[in-house]
């Protein structure tokens, strides 16, 4: 299922049955808040927590594949969860440049 896909199943949703926008400003507040730990949160999706932990520290554009169970099981809304989502592949991409540059130079000084 596609971003947008999950956007009209979630739109389709009463408004009685989901939560406000809670305005995280991290991926990582939205899982503890919703699951706890890693561990929950791959027990109550059907994945090992190492799949939900290395998604979200190498590729959390993963998390694209399951939001529509994501939304389900936390009640939240789209749009908030998508730009989490997108802030956290930006940090990503970010962390792994830094280090591409960091051990390049680190090789080249040598």
């Amino acid at each position: 299922m596609d971003i947008e896909c999950a956007k009209r199943t979630n739109e389709e949703t009463p408004m009685s049955e989901k939560l406000p926008n809670l305005n995280f400003r991290s991926f990582d507040a939205w899982i503890e808040f919703h699951f706890g730990t890693f561990k929950e949160m791959g027990k109550t999706l059907g994945l090992t927590d190492k799949r939900v932990n290395r998604w979200y520290t190498n590729n959390p554009k993963h998390f694209y594949s399951i939001l529509p169970e994501l939304l389900k099981h936390t009640k939240s809304d789209a749009d908030e969860l998508v730009e989490l989502i997108n802030g956290r592949v930006r940090d990503v991409e970010t962390i792994k440049a830094h280090k591409r540059n960091v051990i390049g130079t680190t090789k080249g000084d040598a």
